[in-house]
């Protein structure tokens, strides 16, 4: 009956890991937010960049935390190029030099900055989870080796 019992949750701890990507996403949609600004940016002659003020500061201060960007002028392709985490200011790249437009940007923000630290130890939990399964994965195996040597050895 121990073996049975141990093989099930041996099946069990590989089969979760089918589901750790989504326990990681569901982490980080615990602390992060969705928000969209919208301002009105030119472009001086030979300029191609502009800054767009953020209402919210940027997740982590990451560029990858920059879901989309979008102008009013067809002839810009904006890219996040730079941020400035003290000023809150998105620095946008591939603007249509001398020219003005509406740039959106869609961006993340971290909504748990109301309890300190709450993000740090939240996004720490997928950790403890794969950390949780190889050690099931490892001490399952183990402990069922061990209950065979002691069965063998006659203890």
């Amino acid at each position: 009956m121990n073996y049975l019992i141990a093989a099930v949750a041996f099946i069990f701890a590989l089969a979760s890991f089918v589901f750790v990507p989504s326990i990681v996403d569901s982490f980080h949609e615990t602390i992060v937010e969705t928000q969209t600004d919208t301002g009105n940016v030119t472009t001086a002659a030979g300029e191609t960049t502009g800054n767009l003020t953020l209402s919210m500061e940027l997740y982590k201060a990451r560029l990858s935390s920059v879901l989309a960007l979008d102008s009013s002028n067809g002839s810009d392709t904006p890219a996040a190029a730079d941020y400035d985490e003290d000023a809150q200011v998105l620095e946008v790249s591939g603007l249509a030099a001398d020219s003005s437009r509406i740039l959106t940007a869609d961006y993340e923000y971290d909504v748990s900055t109301d309890f300190t630290n709450s993000g740090s130890v939240i996004s720490a939990g997928p950790t403890f989870i794969l950390l949780a399964l190889i050690a099931i994965i490892i001490g399952i195996p183990a402990g069922m080796g061990f209950m065979l040597y002691r069965k063998a050895r006659g203890h």
